[in-house]
């Protein structure tokens, strides 16, 4: 959510171009695919989506057979993208962990491909193929699903006793800042200030005197004296408003933060 936050979303074409396909076809169509998921899943789910077709899975596959064309893969084409994936970006001193949730990934594409084809076929039919991923490739995902629910259990056991500690954290951290954030706004630029026992001289900068005459109010930054660093209050305000308003949605929803970490996007979508 932060990194979404600091650097905006990116676009569908924008998901699919980090990974730098070069199959104009196949790029188009891992587009097509992402914007028609897009409607029944969730930015985050549809990063890790991008990562794993684009990235884990099609650029592989361009490694390995330049001139491959279409899904079709060869049998010995995909034995050595098994092979590949088994390792964190050709690392071979990095075994993968997550190796099924790409399997995963590219089953569903295979399978939605087929599904979509039937009342769509003038987009989706002419990529239709059999999916290469046999059952025996993902033998032993289920055990591995039952291993996370019950990492899951044994986190919530011991993280449980927390809950109060982290949401009192995030209301303290943000009522702290949208109060040195007032405090700070009533008092003039390159001016000190005490808050809660701590000292703050406003900034008093070019751009500062600039901001403050613009019609969409100043920028609220301030030095702690007994530091020196600046603080950028508006955006300290906002974060810790956008972690408090997280804690709070989860409390009240019943999700557990362990169960949005410990699942990969494939897992969430496919298991």
């Amino acid at each position: 959510m932060r990194s979404c936050f600091q650097q905006g979303q990116h676009t569908i074409e924008g998901l699919v171009d980090r990974y730098r396909i070069e199959n104009a076809a196949v790029r188009q169509l891992l587009i097509d695919y992402l914007a028609r998921r897009k409607a029944d899943t969730d930015y985050t789910t549809l990063d890790g989506l991008a990562r794993q077709l684009a990235a884990n899975f099609w650029a592989v596959i361009e490694c390995i057979a330049p001139d491959q064309k279409d899904l079709r893969l060869s049998p010995e084409v995909y034995e050595q993208w098994l092979a590949e994936i088994q390792y964190w970006r050709g690392d071979r001193s990095k075994v993968r962990q997550d190796r099924a949730s790409i399997l995963l990934a590219v089953r569903g594409f295979y399978i939605d491909l087929q599904s979509w084809s039937v009342a769509e076929p003038e987009q989706w039919a002419k990529w239709v193929v059999p999916c290469p991923v046999r059952p025996h490739d993902l033998k032993g995902f289920r055990q591995r699903r039952r291993e996370i629910h019950r990492r899951m259990a044994d986190r919530t056991r011991v993280r449980q006793p927390l809950l109060p500690v982290l949401v009192q954290h995030v209301e303290s951290r943000h009522e702290h800042f949208a109060t040195l954030r007032e405090a700070a706004r009533s008092t003039p630029l390159g001016a000190q200030f005490t808050h809660r026992g701590r000292t703050y001289r406003r900034s008093n900068s070019p751009e500062d005197r600039r901001r403050i005459k613009m019609p969409g109010g100043p920028t609220t930054r301030v030095v702690d004296v007994a530091t020196g660093k600046m603080i950028h209050l508006d955006q300290a305000e906002e974060m810790a408003f956008w972690d408090w308003s997280v804690i709070e949605v989860l409390r009240h929803s019943g999700i557990r933060i362990e169960e949005l970490t410990e699942l990969t996007p494939a897992d969430r979508s496919h298991c």
